[in-house]
């Protein structure tokens, strides 16, 4: 750091509650210890360190870059097949738990779909399960959970649906296997 000659060494300044200077003690004065003797120190001793940050910070850049890329192909516009598959079954159990953790979320957070969207496809979904068992007031936790999953919330994976919920994630298991087709 380098402080002008004749200067005030603001640390060493005494100050009050209001800030203003009350004492100001000979050590707070910026002198000079040695005059430039007309040498220049040469440069590249410190080029090596900086070329080291340059590269690092060029480094980290483009790992966001790459891990962000990955993300968006993974999951922008992307069609998850077990999700998919639900969507087209219906189901006579596990409908609000589905909706709370998978289907809201997919919809909202992987495919980006609007919210007219979204409540067309849970709607039309619904009442196919309601065909099957009738389930009382389902729509009434549609805009609750639509509202969590805009929170930015994933739906969860398939393997943590294997131990979360085993009877649900077995039922679409047999209906990927049987071959339902995704459109």
């Amino acid at each position: 750091m380098l402080r002008v000659p004749a200067s005030f060494n603001s640390k060493l300044v005494h100050r009050n509650e209001q800030g203003e200077i009350i004492n100001i003690p000979e050590s707070a004065e910026v002198k000079i210890i040695q005059n430039w003797n007309g040498v220049r120190p040469g440069i590249k001793p410190l080029l090596s360190d900086f070329y080291i940050c340059l590269v690092d910070s060029k480094l980290k850049e483009i790992h966001r870059n790459r891990k962000s890329e990955k993300y968006s192909v993974r999951h922008e516009n992307h069609k998850i097949q077990w999700i998919e598959t639900l969507l087209q079954i219906p189901i006579a159990d596990h409908r609000k738990y589905a909706l709370w953790r998978i289907v809201a979320p997919y919809l909202i957070n992987v495919r980006k779909l609007s919210n007219e969207d979204v409540l067309s496809i849970i709607s039309v979904w619904l009442d196919k399960c309601n065909k099957l068992k009738p389930l009382v007031r389902v729509n009434d936790r549609i805009k609750p959970n639509l509202n969590a999953a805009a929170k930015g919330y994933l739906p969860i994976s398939f393997s943590h649906l294997k131990t979360e919920n085993k009877e649900l994630s077995d039922l679409i298991s047999c209906q990927m296997e049987n071959g339902i087709s995704i459109l």
